[in-house]
């Protein structure tokens, strides 16, 4: 273990706060991104254009 990891593990204090605001905020960010997860049919596109680009150099 690096002397950086040893020093990051004798702070042990969360980094989220307990306040109802913070903790609303970080459920809201959460709702958004499992909202925006992409879908199979973008997924498929953006892996076949990658596959394009790697076949074709581009």
């Amino acid at each position: 273990m690096t002397q950086t990891q040893r020093e990051a593990n004798r702070h042990q204090n969360p980094l989220t706060d307990t306040n109802p605001q913070t903790l609303q905020k970080i459920s809201k960010i959460s709702q958004q991104t499992a909202r925006t997860a992409p879908s199979v049919k973008e997924i498929d596109y953006l892996t076949e254009k990658m596959m394009h680009g790697l076949h074709t150099g581009q």
